[in-house]
């Protein structure tokens, strides 16, 4: 057990902290916004969308994927965003997901 906190002390050792708050805040304000105000619902059902349950999903999904990169990004430490193959990762991982969640059948 000892070990495992140990893990844990060094994580919050040498982990970015203003970077954690930002994420975390970051999904708060997400999470907030779409309960409240129940986004989901609203951006699925758009039917000037192409495919307005996979397309609205995808949104949620790029904006929560995307953000930290782009917090990490104006920390001026790493810039993903000029690496192509990561791009092409950023934008595939949304549908993935979105696949795997919905076990491969299409949204009503």
């Amino acid at each position: 057990m000892k070990e495992v906190f140990g893990y844990i002390r060094d994580y919050f050792r040498y982990v970015n902290k203003k970077l954690l708050i930002v994420c975390t805040l970051q999904s708060a304000v997400l999470i907030f916004l779409n309960y409240h105000y129940k986004l989901e619902g609203w951006i699925t059902s758009r039917q000037g969308l192409a495919w307005p349950a996979f397309a609205g999903h995808y949104i949620i999904f790029i904006t929560a994927f995307a953000l930290p990169y782009f917090f990490c990004s104006l920390g001026g430490k790493k810039y993903f965003f000029r690496n192509k193959p990561f791009i092409i990762l950023l934008v595939a991982a949304p549908a993935i997901l979105l696949i795997i969640v919905s076990g491969g059948r299409p949204s009503p």
